[in-house]
């Protein structure tokens, strides 16, 4: 709106001519909203409401999809730090520590029961996201690629718009990207942290529950795009990598 105010009054006085820049329409119903001004901005007051309630829906939902796989790393992380603290506690053939060997056990039992509900609130995310992401991944390839094309093959003020499109849609499959490899990563840290507890110095029944959390926490957990594959950086890459050898095949072809 602003580059097309400031070419329409600059051409007013030079008597020159202009072409409004439209972000979405080229055409909305009988307005000449490419040359005359009133009705450009009849064609504005009507568009500006609904692009901000997607704007404001697109962030309601990115909001609620990245705090929820947020909130599953930071149970994970929770768990290592109680690893941790414990351990740092843990005194070899002191009186106090065997005065307090229950009160650690008990602790040990709560902290493998949060790791469960961890494992528990990963599934329910993957089982959630996992076709989301599998649409999200699919349309950034397909709708990147073709925006890559039509910004090299065309030249005006509506490739600002373009660019604009695709820097958020990137920015978007980024995220959640980051958001994966972070739950990943957390996840992946229980089993280090578990293997510096001095796990074989508990008595047996409860080597046997630390042995059952060490496996659990040795399987990769994340969330995917519909079990195909993990959602994380190294993925973002690679879908990056794949638009731009379909752009360039459809570059070639047309």
């Amino acid at each position: 709106m602003t580059a097309t105010f400031v070419n329409y009054f600059s051409a007013m006085q030079t008597n020159g001519s202009v072409e409004f820049v439209l972000p979405l329409e080229n055409q909305f119903y009988w307005l000449d909203i490419r040359n005359n001004i009133r009705h450009y901005v009849i064609y504005m007051s009507m568009l500006t409401p609904a692009v901000c309630a997607s704007a404001c829906l697109s962030t309601v939902k990115g909001t609620v999809l990245f705090t929820i796989i947020r909130y599953g790393a930071t149970l994970f992380e929770l768990v290592s730090l109680k690893i941790q603290a414990l351990g740092a506690s843990f005194k070899d053939g002191s009186e106090d520590d065997i005065n307090k060997s229950n009160e650690r056990h008990q602790e040990l039992q709560q902290i493998i029961k949060l790791h469960q509900r961890a494992l528990e609130y990963a599934n329910l995310l993957e089982s959630t996201m996992q076709h989301i992401l599998l649409s999200q991944f699919v349309n950034c390839m397909l709708i990147s690629c073709l925006m890559m094309f039509y910004i090299s093959s065309t030249y005006g003020p509506n490739v600002v718009n373009m660019v604009i499109l695709f820097a958020v849609l990137m920015v978007e499959v980024f995220a959640y990207c980051f958001s994966g490899n972070e739950l990943s990563e957390k996840a992946a840290s229980v089993a280090n942290v578990i293997y510096c507890y001095p796990w074989y110095r508990e008595p047996v029944q409860i080597q046997k529950q630390i042995r059952l959390m060490i496996q659990r926490s040795q399987r990769k957990v994340g969330i995917t795009a519909a079990k195909f594959y993990f959602v994380d950086i190294v993925r973002f890459g690679q879908v990056v990598q794949a638009s731009y050898s379909y752009y360039l095949i459809l570059k070639e072809r047309f």
